[in-house]
């Protein structure tokens, strides 16, 4: 997603990531201190801060990990059946 339409949202959900230039830019969004963290957050874990979010601070949040989504998603990542067929015909 563009930064653009993240500014426009005025609302950032950060999970853990390391490349500097979005790091750079996240420093206009999180203090430093905050934004020093984000490469250390754990899976399923991010920060969240803007107009969406009823804090006056960045506040860190998680989620717990649901089998049914991630067997949903696996699914979604299969090939229809018979499509191997279809494609070979």
């Amino acid at each position: 997603m563009s930064k653009t339409i993240l500014s426009q949202c005025n609302t950032f959900l950060t999970h853990s990531l390391i490349d500097q230039t979005s790091l750079n830019f996240l420093e206009s969004v999180y203090s430093t201190q905050h934004v020093r963290s984000i490469p250390n957050l754990g899976r399923f874990q991010f920060l969240a801060a803007g107009k969406a979010i009823k804090a006056e601070r960045p506040i860190l949040l998680g989620r717990p990990f649901d089998q049914a989504k991630k067997d949903a998603s696996d699914a979604l990542r299969k090939p229809p059946p018979g499509a191997a067929a279809a494609a070979a015909g």
